[in-house]
């Protein structure tokens, strides 16, 4: 059976002289309801105080009895006539004070958390009476926990950590934490707020760790502590805000001199340089240099390369040789320190063995010249024998001559000195240098002058100058050893540079003859051969001699005979009824095919003096016609002879041997087949042939035709219904394009009215204005290669300007040689004025 314990006695109170007993008992979560015929009544079960009372209405009727429904937490209250369903509205709406004034804020805290939409405010005071409990206790970071979800000013919560003790610092990290993850980046004041969190942060951790360092017996704690600042880094809005305020953060850590902090930091951060600049100060240059070939980037190697060299050369050098991504001249400033000891010169020497044998660094002078330096302060025996491999022909040297040399003297490696100043082809310094080490080394130097030219396989130096060494050698022999034996020999060695009768004033006067027997003997033997050889060239330029005269006697007899079906192979016409030139060879031209094919291959004073022979010779021939009928039979002579002046000379020039197969022909075998200027006319004729639809059945005026007429002559072959071609008013330019018209079938009876030859002169308005009269009308106006004379410039631009202003539909086509770059300037300038005024 149960056994009831009473606590408290809540003693009735008197109505009208009496007790006042309750009809019922009913309890809900926090109080006891009692009921009383006109009223109920509550009390609280933890202060045993009446909380509120509600009193019955009359129209209700006397209360009989109370009883409670546990699953809804309804009561019910009856009357003799009704059920009223009542429950309490807001019962702990003060319970949590009652818990908060008796000590228990847990309890009241979370009747306050569970009312908080209700009364905010009341959530908030239970949670600083609590963390006031729990700082009074200091139990700070429970206080700290509690704290963070307080709406008081950050200021004055922060206020109530603020100590140098190790407690409270952990209840302010803590409550930092927690205002960190609260925090979100959607505003800028916010972001700063985390921003300002996060140094805060950082600093307090930062000094606890360095504080735990320095106390004995605290190596897990501080280990512990590494450990959690390194999840702090890794945080999301840490990094955000740590990226943000980057240099601040490294200052800041540099302020408590923890590099494995900073060097953890940057590796997050992916910030390798300070992370090799940290590897460097605490001297882990293998680390480094680690870290480096991870990442392959070749700029952080040229950047550190010079600070981790002194150190750790091989292993330096070792990684990257067979690494052609590395340039070895960035790597420059490196290689350069390594002269300073020889561990890492001899290092450097491997790369740069190595990085000569690329295809990019074997170019590089500098790589060159470094290791001639290495060389010849570090490893002097390999000197000469890379100056050796290198060539002696000072054009093509890898290296920079002039820097060898200073490097050999200032290292004082005068073997490799004495070799440089033979590459120099300054021979006469180098013997004299070497017979002062060894006459074998001076030999060696002379040897160097028998090299043979690569094209005509003759001795590259004259005689007379190898002859000048040797007798230095041959001097120092006699003068220094007085050995007539060696000198002898020397005759031999020199390879006929030297010979006995040179060597024979050097002796002195008192010397046995028995040496010079054989020498002598072998000198007579030589000059009796080339005398041999002499009189053998002779008798052979005798018999050529007697086979020209042969061939010439034969040739003056010889006879072309010319058939009535040969044709000129120029034109490719009969030779009949015109003047011709027959070759040996059986090519035939007509004389004025002959007079066109000569003026491309004479040069300008040739084809100046063929012009003024034609024109001299044409003179004659009217004066001869005019003195046949009405002059005297002297003057018809004198003319006659004249002309057979001018004949012989014109075939002098044109006869002399065929254009075709002569020398000529072979001499400007490497002549292009265009002149610049016949160029620019083939390349507007590909234009006017690539776009014939354009030009046919159109009107086409051509400024400048020449001598040719090729551009307008095209576009008359491809259908243009009318061209006119202009050029200066000369006869034989006249005729020779009369000609070229003809030639190319389109001088006929049908086409003849569209070519017309105006006088055109760019300085006179006139002229202009006459040709513009002529024309009926005009669709395009064609310019080749007419801007070769600056003066011209503007009235050509003012005419093709005139001839716009009377036919504004009509185009301008126009080409030009860039002859000169101030020119192509001017003409633009021109055709700019030209556009801008049409």
């Amino acid at each position: 059976m149960d056994i009831l314990v009473e606590e408290q006695r809540i003693p009735p109170r008197r109505v009208e002289g009496r007790l006042e007993c309750p009809l019922a008992i009913s309890l809900s979560e926090f109080h006891v309801l009692l009921l009383f015929p006109s009223r109920i009544q509550a009390l609280s079960i933890y202060t045993k105080e009446v909380m509120y009372e509600d009193s019955l209405t009359l129209d209700v009727g006397v209360a009989v009895g109370l009883s409670c429904d546990p699953t809804s937490e309804f009561h019910y209250l009856f009357t003799p006539t009704t059920t009223i369903k009542y429950r309490p509205n807001d019962e702990n709406r003060y319970v949590w004070r009652v818990f908060l004034e008796s000590g228990e804020y847990a309890k009241a805290l979370v009747i306050a958390r569970a009312r908080q939409q209700l009364d905010p405010a009341a959530y908030q005071y239970v949670l600083r009476r609590q963390a006031d409990k729990y700082i009074a206790d200091k139990s700070y970071t429970a206080a700290a926990e509690i704290l963070s979800e307080s709406t008081e000013s950050f200021e004055t919560i922060v206020l109530k950590f603020l100590s140098t003790d190790g407690e409270r610092r952990g209840g302010l990290k803590l409550l930092l934490e927690n205002k960190l993850v609260k925090c979100n980046s959607s505003s800028p004041e916010e972001r700063m707020k985390r921003d300002a969190i996060v140094l805060w942060l950082l600093e307090e951790q930062l000094t606890e760790l360095s504080e735990l360092r320095k106390e004995l017996g605290k190596q897990q704690e501080a280990a512990e502590q590494m450990a959690h600042l390194k999840r702090f880094f890794i945080k999301k809005p840490v990094l955000e805000a740590i990226q943000t305020h980057q240099k601040a953060v490294y200052r800041l850590i540099s302020s408590h001199a923890d590099l494995e902090v900073q060097l953890f930091l940057a590796n997050a951060l992916k910030d390798y340089d300070v992370a090799l600049n940290i590897y460097l100060i605490r001297e882990q240059y293998k680390d480094a240099l680690d870290l480096i070939n991870s990442l392959g980037n070749p700029k952080l190697l040229y950047a550190f390369g010079p600070k981790i060299v002194p150190y750790i050369p091989a292993q330096l050098f070792g990684s990257i040789i067979g690494n052609e991504q590395i340039s070895p001249l960035k790597l420059f400033p490196t290689l350069v320190l390594c002269q300073e000891k020889e561990d890492m010169a001899i290092q450097a020497l491997k790369y740069l063995e190595w990085a000569i044998t690329t295809q990019i660094g074997e170019h590089w002078r500098e790589l060159h010249n470094m290791i001639i330096l290495l060389y010849a302060r570090f490893r002097p025996k390999k000197l000469h024998q890379y100056l050796l491999d290198g060539g002696s022909n000072k054009h093509n040297l890898p290296y920079d001559l002039d820097f060898a040399i200073r490097t050999c003297v200032q290292y004082k490696q005068e073997k490799s000195l004495i070799y440089l100043y033979c590459v120099s082809e300054l021979f006469s310094e180098a013997v004299d240098r070497a017979l002062k080490e060894s006459l074998d080394l001076a030999k060696e130097c002379a040897h160097l002058m028998d090299e043979e030219d690569e094209l005509s396989f003759e001795p590259k130096y004259p005689k007379e100058m190898r002859r000048n060494i040797w007798m230095k050698i041959a001097k120092h022999i006699i003068t220094k050893e007085n050995n007539a034996v060696k000198c002898i020999d020397l005759l031999k060695e020199s390879k006929d540079a030297l010979s006995i009768q040179d060597v024979l004033p050097l002796f002195p006067e008192f010397t046995k003859i028995e040496h010079f027997k054989e020498p002598l003997c072998e000198c007579l033997k030589d000059h009796s051969v080339k005398i041999q050889d002499l009189q053998d060239k002779m008798k052979e330029a005798m018999q050529i001699a007697e086979e020209i005269r042969v061939k010439t006697d034969k040739l003056q007899e010889r006879v072309i005979v010319i058939k009535s079906g040969d044709m000129c192979a120029s034109c490719s016409k009969g030779l009949s009824g015109r003047p011709f030139y027959a070759h040996a060879c059986r090519h035939f031209f007509h004389r004025e095919c002959l007079e066109d094919i000569a003026m491309s291959f004479l040069n300008e004073s040739e084809r100046k003096k063929l012009e003024k022979l034609i024109d001299e010779e044409q003179k004659i021939l009217q004066r001869l016609e005019l003195n046949e009928r009405v002059g005297s039979k002297a003057d018809v002579e004198q003319l006659e002879m004249d002309y057979e002046k001018r004949a012989m000379a014109i075939d002098n020039l044109l006869g002399a041997e065929c254009p075709l197969c002569g020398n000529r022909a072979i001499d400007e075998i490497d002549k292009p087949f265009f002149s610049d200027e016949n160029y620019e006319l083939e390349a507007e004729t590909q234009f006017i042939i690539s776009n014939r639809r354009l030009f046919e059945g159109s009107t086409i005026l051509e400024l400048g035709s020449g001598a040719t007429g090729v551009v307008g002559i095209t576009a008359a072959k491809i259908g243009a219904k009318r061209v006119y071609l202009t050029d200066i008013r000369d006869k034989r330019l006249t005729q020779i394009l009369r000609r070229n018209i003809e030639q190319n079938g389109v001088g006929d009876i049908a086409q003849i009215r569209n070519f017309k030859f105006p006088a055109t002169d760019w300085t006179e308005l006139s002229t202009t204005d006459r040709l513009l009269a002529e024309l009926p009308g005009l669709d395009y106006i064609l310019a080749s290669d007419v801007f070769y004379d600056p003066s011209v410039f503007v009235p050509l631009a003012q005419t093709s300007q005139r001839i716009l202003s009377r036919f504004p539909t009509a185009r301008l086509y126009f080409s030009y040689q860039n002859r000169d770059t101030c020119l192509s300037v001017c003409v633009e300038l021109v055709f700019v004025f030209l556009i801008t005024n049409h």
